[in-house]
């Protein structure tokens, strides 16, 4: 193995974790409240906002 493939490994579960780490927050600690309904619609939102997460802490650092 190169040490670039070791960096480039690294880096995709680094951007992975963060993906992760991400849909957590949005999904628990953001303080969204759910009930019935409304989580068919704000999980999906979520789960895109956390494949996206660069674009999304820009715009929240920012507010």
């Amino acid at each position: 193995m190169r040490p670039i493939d070791g960096l480039k490994a690294l880096g995709i579960y680094a951007w992975f974790a963060i993906d992760a780490a991400t849909l957590v927050y949005l999904v628990f600690f953001d303080g969204t409240r759910y009930n019935w309904w409304n989580w068919m619609i704000i999980i999906p939102i979520d789960i895109f906002l956390a494949t996206i997460w660069p674009v999304y802490w820009i715009f929240k650092l920012l507010q």
